[in-house]
């Protein structure tokens, strides 16, 4: 049985977090909810938006829609991805194609490996 273990300092377990979604009913959602469980986190709107805070702040996640005016959550994670590879990446949709689904995850993903048959 492994030993079970926890953070003595919660601060020690808070991440730094920008929910960049144009839909500012869902991201105060988002900003809400992840305060809440004790994170620090950024609302942006945009890829700009979150080129401004990034330039200010140091991130741990990223939380992306996929559908933003201006440069796409697709765009916004290959770039974040190649030029931070340790930063982590969410990203929402309601694009239901797999085509989409496959493309998104080919961007975020850091390690890909196809599995033995």
């Amino acid at each position: 049985m492994e030993e079970l273990y926890w953070l003595e300092d919660p601060m020690d377990s808070m991440l730094s977090v920008a929910v960049v979604e144009d839909h500012r009913a869902l991201n105060e959602i988002f900003v809400d909810y992840l305060t809440g469980c004790g994170h620090r986190v950024y609302g942006c709107f945009s890829a700009e938006d979150l080129d401004e805070l990034f330039a200010a702040h140091s991130l741990d996640l990223l939380i992306l829609d996929v559908n933003l005016p201006g440069e796409d959550g697709f765009g916004i994670a290959s770039r974040y991805r190649n030029a931070y590879p340790s930063i982590g990446i969410i990203m929402l949709t309601v694009k239901a194609h797999a085509k989409d689904k496959i493309h998104g995850l080919s961007l975020i993903c850091k390690h890909r490996r196809s599995r033995p048959a």
